[in-house]
């Protein structure tokens, strides 16, 4: 049995490659072919990925549409920036199964293994980091360990224990994005205090940027890379919450 939530989540401080799958023409004919003869040519473009599979619809039990309350514009990308610890240009290599990082977080995050291309500003080394970026769906197990009492209201403590690993929870917001697997992206990150030496996307999609500098999701300019000297991160600073009772 399936269920819809709505996922209210307090955040006091937040402040593709699509391919388009293009056709190259070839033209071959006994005359000298003239420009005027030839049909319009487009690029073929490399479709990437997903960098996580996807969930089979049979497996979710329950999906949390999450209720984000910001204090600033979250498109307000000068705002995040100078929130931020760490600006860096990525290229995203794989990702394991999102899980709850952060005790204090009432989403899971993603861990995503990259390899930081280029440092623009912060303290964070190029080569191969894991950087964890906010939402994702976790098992039945997991939720039941770090929401027993939403878990309970949700029927979650009638399953075995090896059913609830095969079950799986489902967390959406305004800050997901469909990252892609060897696709490059520009990253603000923050250096979390509450998990000390991991890094966070900060507010995920809206700390996330094309090689453009264009917003994933708003399309708004990042005109600076000069993050902030943030150091930590408050309750909610990373795009975590308080997670309300499912009812």
């Amino acid at each position: 049995m399936k269920k819809k939530v709505i996922l209210a989540i307090v955040c006091p401080l937040l402040a593709v490659v699509v391919a388009a799958a293009g056709f190259g023409y070839w033209y071959s004919s006994n005359t000298e072919p003239t420009d005027s003869h030839l049909p319009p040519t487009q690029p073929i473009v490399e479709q990437l990925e997903s960098v996580l599979p996807a969930i089979p619809e049979e497996q979710i039990y329950m999906k949390g549409e999450m209720e984000l309350s910001w204090m600033t514009d979250p498109s307000d990308t000068e705002k995040i920036l100078s929130r931020a610890s760490d600006a860096v240009r990525v290229r995203v290599l794989s990702a394991q199964k999102p899980l709850f990082v952060c005790e204090t977080a009432g989403i899971p995050h993603i861990p995503l293994k990259v390899q930081i291309l280029e440092v623009f500003s912060g303290d964070i080394k190029p080569g191969t980091q894991t950087v964890y970026f906010p939402g994702g769906s976790v098992t039945a197990e997991q939720y039941v360990k770090h929401h027993p009492s939403s878990a309970e209201k949700a029927g979650l403590l009638n399953f075995s224990k090896n059913e609830l690993k095969k079950m799986y929870i489902e967390f959406s917001s305004e800050m997901d994005f469909d990252l892609k697997k060897n696709a490059e992206y520009v990253f603000l990150l923050l250096k979390d205090e509450f998990v000390p030496g991991e890094y966070f996307v900060l507010n995920g999609a809206y700390g996330t940027f094309h090689d453009d500098m264009k917003n994933v999701k708003s399309q708004k300019e990042l005109k600076s890379t000069n993050a902030g000297k943030a150091k930590g991160a408050n309750k909610g600073n990373i795009g975590n919450g308080q997670n309300k009772p499912v009812q």
